[in-house]
């Protein structure tokens, strides 16, 4: 919902789009008490109905270029504020908390410290300091976004809907 779920980059996440990257998130996972079940249930006939539309005006984070892979970004308080695992096909933007966020990946973590909206074509990343909570959290790290949201995934998506 903050934007990672938006394909086409136009500002706006729709009923199908937020369908196919959660179908996405969860395609790799296979422990039954770690896949995300939301509720996502458009207007009858209006999956492409617009479910969130970004403020501009927000600070936001945009993976761009061929920059790709998995990736979470967590507020000065740990808490997780958002995962996206990020196909070189196509730019992400994710709204950000005020304050400090930290991107991580498996290779380490950046922070991001700016007050305004941030461009990434290249990462610049330290080693991160992390726990395993357990096998929960083993699953949703190993497993969770497993596979990128990509343009190709989406129309796939798309078209498996239509049969």
């Amino acid at each position: 919902m903050l934007g990672a779920a938006d394909i086409d980059g136009d500002g706006v996440v729709r009923y199908v789009e937020l369908e196919a990257y959660m179908a996405a998130a969860n395609a790799k996972v296979t422990d039954a008490e770690a896949k995300l079940s939301p509720y996502i249930h458009a207007p009858k006939g209006k999956g492409e109905r617009a479910f969130v539309v970004m403020p501009k005006t927000v600070r936001s984070v945009t993976f761009a270029g061929d920059l790709s892979g998995r990736f979470h970004l967590v507020d000065d308080r740990g808490v997780r504020w958002a995962d996206l695992h990020k196909a070189a096909d196509n730019d992400v933007t994710v709204l950000l908390p005020t304050g400090l966020v930290r991107l991580r990946s498996v290779e380490g973590e950046q922070r991001i410290n700016s007050p305004d909206s941030v461009v990434l074509t290249e990462l610049a990343l330290a080693p991160a300091m992390l726990a395993s909570r357990g096998n929960l959290d083993e699953a949703f790290r190993r497993q969770l976004f497993g596979l990128p949201y990509s343009k190709r995934f989406y129309e796939g998506f798309v078209a498996a809907r239509r049969r």
